[in-house]
C-alpha cells in the first residue's frame, strides 16, 4: 500500500511550480543586463528547488543575487506605475492635454500659411527673374547687332585706308614712271580712279588722268606733270582722311564689343538670379510641403486624444496589477529562499481489531417477557 503524501510536501510542490513564473518574469524583464538573465534563468529553478539546509555556497549566492535582482524589478515596475498613473492623470486632464493638441494643431495650420506666402513671393521673384533675363538677352541681341556693324564698318574703313595709301605709295609712283597700257598700268589706273572719284577730286584732273598716263613719261608736258603732282596732293589729303575715319570706326568698334560685351555679362547675372529664384522657390515649395506633414500630424495627434487617453488609463491599471501579481512572486520567492526540508509525517497506529468471544455452553434463556404489576392486596389487618 502506497504511503499518502503529507500535507506539508504538498504544499512544498504548490510552491515550487510557481518558480515558472519567476524565471520568466526575470527572462522578460527589461530592467536587468542580459547575462545576468541569463544566469538566473539557467540556475535559479535549481537553486530554488532545493530545500535550504541542503543547499550548495553557490546556490545560495545565485539565489540571493535573484532577491536583490527581484527588488530591482519590483522598484523598476513600481516607478513605472507612478509614470503610467502620471501620464494618465495627465491625458485625463481634458482642458490642458487636448487643448495642447489643439494649440499646436492651429500653429501647424499658421505655419503652412505661412510657407505658402513665402512661395507666392518667390514664385513672383521667379517671375520677375524670367522677365529680366528676357530684357537683357534682348538687350544682348541687339548689343550683338550693333557690335557686329561696327565691326564691319570698322574693317571697311581700314580697307579704304589701305587702298588709299596703295595708291599713294605703289599706283601713282607707277604710272607716273610708267604707263596705263599693261595689266600692272591698268591696275593702277583704275585703283586711283575710284579713289578720285570717291574722294571728289578735281573733275578735270580726274577727267584728263587717262590720257595723260598712256603717254610715255617723256613725252608728257608739264600740264601732264602738274596734274600728277596734284594727285599726289589729292590722294595725301585722301590717306589723312581714309585714316581719320578708320580710327573712328575702330573706336566706335571697340565700343560696340564692350557694350557687347557688358551686355552679356548681365545675361550672366540674370541667369544666375532667375537659377537663384528658382532655387528659392524649390526650397520654399518643400517648407510647404514639410508645413503641411506637420499640419496632418497636428491634426492626427488631435484625433487620437481619446484612444490615446483611454490607451493610458488601461496602461497605468495594467502596470498597477502586473505590480501586484509581481508582488505575489517576491512573496513566493521569499518563502521558496527559507524552505526547509519538512518533518516526516507521523504514521497514525492502527487500531487493534477485538478479539471474538467464544461460544457459551448453555445459551441463556431469552429474557421473560415482564409480568404485568400484581394488583395491590390489602394489607391483612392485625388483630389487637
Amino acid at each position: 500500500m502506497k504511503r499518502p503524501a503529507s500535507a506539508a510536501m504538498l504544499e512544498v510542490a504548490a510552491k515550487r511550480t510557481k518558480l515558472n513564473p519567476i524565471v520568466s518574469a526575470i527572462s522578460d524583464t527589461d530592467s536587468l543586463p542580459a547575462d545576468v538573465k541569463e544566469l538566473l534563468t539557467g540556475s535559479l529553478k535549481i537553486a530554488l528547488g532545493e530545500f535550504k539546509e541542503l543547499r550548495h555556497p553557490y546556490m545560495a549566492e545565485v539565489i540571493t543575487m535573484g532577491e536583490k535582482c527581484m527588488k530591482e524589478m519590483q522598484d523598476s515596475m513600481a516607478a513605472a506605475v507612478v509614470a503610467a498613473k502620471g501620464k494618465a492623470t495627465a491625458m485625463t486632464d481634458i482642458g490642458k492635454e487636448k487643448g495642447r493638441r489643439e494649440k499646436l494643431k492651429d500653429a501647424a495650420a499658421a505655419e503652412v500659411a505661412k510657407q505658402e506666402a513665402i512661395l507666392a513671393s518667390k514664385k513672383d521673384a521667379a517671375a520677375a527673374a524670367t522677365a529680366a533675363l528676357k530684357e537683357v538677352q534682348g538687350a544682348l541681341k541687339a548689343a550683338k547687332s550693333e557690335a557686329a556693324k561696327a565691326a564691319s564698318a570698322a574693317e571697311t574703313a581700314e580697307k579704304a585706308k589701305a587702298a588709299v595709301a596703295e595708291a599713294s605709295t605703289e599706283s601713282l609712283p607707277f604710272l607716273k614712271t610708267g604707263t596705263s597700257t599693261s595689266a600692272d598700268g591698268k591696275k593702277a589706273l583704275k585703283l586711283l580712279t575710284s579713289i578720285a572719284t570717291k574722294y571728289k577730286f578735281d573733275s578735270g584732273l580726274v577727267d584728263a588722268l587717262p590720257s595723260t598716263v598712256k603717254k610715255d613719261p617723256a613725252a608728257r608736258s608739264e600740264f601732264d606733270l602738274y596734274s600728277f603732282t596734284k594727285i599726289e596732293e589729292a590722294l595725301a589729303t585722301a590717306l589723312t582722311t581714309a585714316t581719320a575715319a578708320a580710327a573712328t570706326e575702330d573706336g566706335t568698334k571697340a565700343a560696340k564689343a564692350a557694350a557687347e560685351e557688358a551686355a552679356n555679362g548681365e545675361v550672366t547675372k540674370a541667369k544666375e538670379a532667375l537659377a537663384a529664384a528658382e532655387a528659392e522657390v524649390k526650397t520654399a515649395a518643400g517648407e510647404v510641403k514639410t508645413a503641411k506633414k506637420a499640419e496632418a500630424a497636428a491634426a492626427a495627434v488631435v484625433e487620437a486624444y481619446w484612444p490615446e487617453c483611454q490607451e493610458a488609463c488601461e496602461a497605468a491599471d495594467t502596470a498597477a496589477k502586473d505590480l501586484e501579481s509581481f508582488k505575489s512572486l517576491v512573496a513566493v520567492y521569499a518563502e521558496l529562499k527559507e524552505l526547509e526540508t519538512p518533518p516526516e509525517p507521523v504514521e497514525p497506529e492502527e487500531p487493534e481489531e477485538p478479539e471474538e468471544a467464544p461460544p457459551a455452553e448453555d445459551a441463556a434463556p431469552p429474557p421473560a417477557e415482564e409480568a404485568a404489576p400484581a394488583a395491590e392486596v390489602p394489607a391483612a389487618e392485625v388483630p389487637a
